[in-house]
């Protein structure tokens, strides 16, 4: 009787053992622009890399004990005119809509191989990848989000970074290392699906090396999520730490999820995200909200205040928001707005579709240049401005912008725009 009590737990806790470590598979459609195939030398050599790429992706979820398994559940190759994409937003906003032209049949594609995620590779488009964050933002991570589940990257990269699974990292609601997008390692922003879902970089401030979600620095990625669990073996150094950056809990939390999006069976909830506040009190919150691939932003910077409300570029940087609006006839705005002393060229607020400065979509407020609509002009202070957005231009999907253009000369020009709000 002892005997049988013994071999029963023994096969009961490897049970509960195998049931804790059971792998989820998540499949992926990999899509190929026809100039990516030809810049490798043909098909042979693009899936050969992109073989690589998911290999790789998949020894940093080992490294980082993610119960996450990545499956290729197709390769195909799609015939795109790279050159009419100046930057990656359109690009995937359309390779993201089933009803366009060029990108449709990567949907029936999807349809077809049931593959929970879609990555596309450029060629020619001279960034490096994004993605849509379907699972941040402190929104529950769900099955209604398996129709933004894209992104698209660079070719060439493929080569010197792990660009395919950060981008794919971002699609499941990860962000990069709080110094790149908080500002400080030490600083909290934003509201996203849970307060850990952070990349991480060496602590030792001698950038070395970063973990997959790191970004924006000229330092290697190492082959490891970030986690508080794990020990980088070339330093000895944690690649994380808890409860703050910690991207491995992340993706265990919503695996479950992602590898639904095409199995037609309902997962359980992940953990929900603590609860956030609007600081902001209706005003857009810059939080982790705004990109810099706008315009030619370079040299510069952005900071942005602690609960959000305002926003400072310092030097040649142009932002736009990550969230969109639909501007109306009867749109207005209002907000703050200040400069530091140095005048810029271009100096300034306004709303675009695209990653492309357009002279008749920004409000030029102050500036040495002659660009931009001029009729609303700051005096100096802190000014408050209300500009009728609807009476000058209307559009979809469009991101708020804040231009601090300075192309030559001294780059301590500075502006802050405060308590931006909106209204239809």
């Amino acid at each position: 009787m002892k005997m049988k009590t013994k071999l029963l737990a023994t096969a009961t806790a490897l049970l509960m053992q195998s049931i804790a470590y059971a792998q989820t598979e998540v499949t992926v459609l990999m899509v190929y622009t026809d100039d990516a195939r030809a810049a490798v030398g043909g098909v042979s050599n693009i899936e050969t890399d992109i073989i690589a790429a998911i290999d790789d992706g998949n020894l940093a979820l080992t490294n980082s004990n993610v119960n996450m398994e990545l499956t290729i559940a197709g390769m195909r190759e799609v015939n795109v005119n790279e050159g009419r994409y100046s930057s990656m937003g359109p690009l995937l906003r359309d390779l993201s809509n089933p009803n366009n032209s060029t990108f449709g049949v990567v949907h029936e594609w999807r349809d077809e191989l049931q593959a929970d995620l879609v990555y596309l590779i450029f060629e020619g488009i001279q960034q490096n990848g994004q993605a849509n964050a379907i699972c941040g933002a402190g929104i529950p991570c769900n099955q209604a989000f398996e129709d933004e589940a894209f992104s698209v990257g660079q070719r060439g990269l493929m080569d010197v970074a792990p660009i395919v699974i950060h981008e794919l990292g971002h699609v499941m609601g990860l962000r990069h290392d709080r110094t790149r997008d908080c500002g400080s390692a030490t600083r909290n922003c934003g509201q996203f699906l849970y307060p850990y879902s952070f990349g991480y970089i060496d602590p030792q401030g001698s950038t070395d090396w970063g973990t997959i979600m790191a970004g924006g620095r000229p330092f290697p990625l190492i082959d490891y999520f970030s986690t508080p669990d794990e020990i980088y073996p070339e330093t000895g150094q944690v690649v994380g730490e808890e409860d703050r950056s910690d991207a491995a809990r992340h993706l265990n939390n919503v695996r479950d999820i992602i590898a639904s999006f095409r199995s037609g069976t309902t997962p359980p909830p992940p953990p929900p995200p603590p609860p956030g506040d609007d600081d902001c009190d209706g005003a857009i919150n810059f939080l982790n909200n705004t990109s810099d691939d706008y315009s030619n932003s370079a040299p510069g910077s952005a900071e942005v205040s602690e609960d959000g409300c305002s926003i400072t570029l310092t030097g040649n940087e142009w932002r736009i928001t990550n969230s969109e609006y639909q501007v109306t006839s009867d749109t207005v705005i209002t907000f703050e707005f200040s400069t530091g002393g140095v005048e810029g060229e271009i100096q300034g607020v306004g709303f675009d579709s695209d990653n492309g400065a357009s002279s008749n979509r920004i409000f030029q407020l102050t500036g040495t240049q002659d660009w931009g609509i001029d009729d609303y002009s700051y005096t100096g202070g802190t000014q408050t401005f209300t500009i009728p957005v609807g009476q000058f231009y209307t559009g979809n999907n469009m991101g708020f912008v804040i231009a601090n253009d300075k192309d030559s000369g001294s780059t301590t020009n500075t502006v802050t725009v405060s308590n931006v709000r909106i209204s239809n």
